[in-house]
């Protein structure tokens, strides 16, 4: 019998899905760098430095600003979720790292408040869009606001969040590495797991003070997608 949670599961699975057009599939988020400067050669090396990242980096950084934004929304603190949006951006390594998690948290709120008409989005939109010319709204950050604002479990919006993530990379691995569609499963199984493992680390409330992200490798990675000169991804 269906319920309010199969509700939210539809909800999270509608935004969540790659086809949901956010741009984001344009995206490696350094991805491309690392395996064109060859530190990803495999299956193997690919699982190895796609940890690093969920640790050092999404887990100590990005999960704590989506689920700050999650409660700031729940409680339609507009104020609080600028503040996260400032810093979050501070820890994003290169000029085009921030624009492409900019562009993509923007579509995401625009087409959540068209689709879902909620009251507090439209506010965020308008923000964004304002006579200030395009606010930036970071990806984590939008991600979270969504989340609140459409009332689904936070721990279901990170989960979504982190998955999403590593079944882009998937893709983008798919496309030049070349992975192999059956070991790019075996990949997401994987990462999935880790990520399963790792929520346990932000098990009880969260602060700003607990961001400790760092990920010398990932960050080299997207400083270094600005110079490629050939490229398929846009960061």
């Amino acid at each position: 019998m269906a319920s309010d949670k199969s509700w939210q599961l539809l909800t999270l699975l509608h935004f969540s899905d790659s086809a949901f057009p956010t741009g984001a599939f344009g995206h490696s988020f350094g991805l491309e760098y690392a395996i064109t400067m060859k530190w990803i050669k495999g299956l193997e090396d690919l699982l190895e430095f796609s940890k690093e990242v969920l640790y050092h980096s999404l887990i100590k950084g990005e999960a704590i600003f989506i689920l700050l934004a999650y409660e700031a929304a729940k409680k339609n603190d507009l104020q609080k979720i600028h503040l996260l949006d400032d810093i979050s951006r501070l820890y994003r390594p290169s000029h085009q790292s921030r624009e492409a998690s900019a562009q993509i948290g923007r579509s995401l709120v625009s087409l959540v408040a068209d689709v879902y008409k909620i009251e507090f989005l439209d506010t965020i939109k308008n923000y964004i869009y304002s006579e200030l010319e395009n606010q930036p709204i970071q990806h984590g950050v939008a991600w979270g606001v969504v989340g609140g604002c459409l009332d689904i479990e936070s721990s279901d919006i990170l989960i979504s969040f982190l998955s999403g993530f590593f079944r882009q990379w998937a893709q983008v691995a798919v496309r030049i590495l070349p992975l192999g569609q059956r070991e790019s499963q075996i990949y997401i199984k994987e990462m999935n797991e880790m990520i399963f493992l790792e929520m346990s680390c932000l098990a009880g409330q969260v602060s700003l003070d607990m961001v400790s992200q760092c990920s010398l490798g990932y960050d080299m990675a997207q400083m270094g997608h600005e110079s490629l000169k050939a490229r398929y991804f846009r960061s």
